[in-house]
């Protein structure tokens, strides 16, 4: 019956906005949806980092979604994307990601105030699929304070605006293993932050699981 519907009302997709995402549950035309990656891409953002893997390149349907989503508040574009991060490292860990599983996943942390006005944590969001799908705890554990808009700055003025702002709010247990995941990775300044913050409460080590990524190997 949905498909019928479907067929009778097309909606627009999410990620090009043109007529004709067949599957309601899906809100994608079947271009836009044949562009989504089925397979998780190693990124090397260096720093404390150990390493990390994404989903896509911003340029593509998967980064049409994510602006969508932060910049126009829709939950349910970043709800397919954090759908897709979450069956691909569930499917993929102990093959594709290498043998390694983490301890806990935690969401690289958004501005107070961005998530004030959005409404809600884009990046939970996104975390919080994958956590469920690979039966971890979720712990957004990490906060920023203050500072610029980092998509509106250089690499270099990327990290100098993140030093000494993002903070764990509670101890690691010593030794975990930790999964960070966020939207994008454009120079890796948010990730090493976010790195350096959870090795000094504890972690033992830190990878990224990201959306999209302007990194690659």
């Amino acid at each position: 019956m949905t498909d019928l519907i479907a067929s009778l009302c097309p909606l627009p997709c999410l990620s090009c906005e043109k007529p004709g995402a067949r599957r309601w549950g899906q809100r994608l035309c079947p271009r836009c949806a044949d562009e989504i990656p089925d397979v998780l891409e190693r990124v090397l953002p260096g720093g404390s980092l150990a390493g990390g893997w994404a989903l896509s390149s911003y340029a593509g349907p998967l980064g049409s979604l994510l602006r969508r989503g932060k910049y126009g508040g829709d939950e349910q574009a970043l709800r397919l994307v954090g759908h897709q991060l979450a069956r691909l490292f569930a499917e993929e860990r102990g093959i594709g990601l290498e043998g390694w599983l983490p301890d806990l996943v935690v969401p690289a942390p958004t501005s107070p105030g961005r998530s004030f006005w959005r409404g809600f944590d884009a990046v939970h969001l996104l975390a919080n699929p994958v956590a469920t799908a690979a039966g971890l705890p979720l712990s957004p554990m990490l906060r920023r304070w203050g500072g610029a808009p980092q998509a509106s700055l250089d690499a270099d003025a990327r990290r100098s605006n993140l030093r000494g702002r993002i903070h764990p709010l509670k101890v690691i247990s010593q030794g975990a293993r930790v999964l960070l995941v966020d939207d994008v990775v454009t120079t890796g300044a948010t990730a090493i932050a976010c790195a350096d913050a959870l090795l000094g409460a504890g972690a033992r080590e830190v990878w990224l699981l990201a959306a999209c990524s302007a990194i690659r190997h």
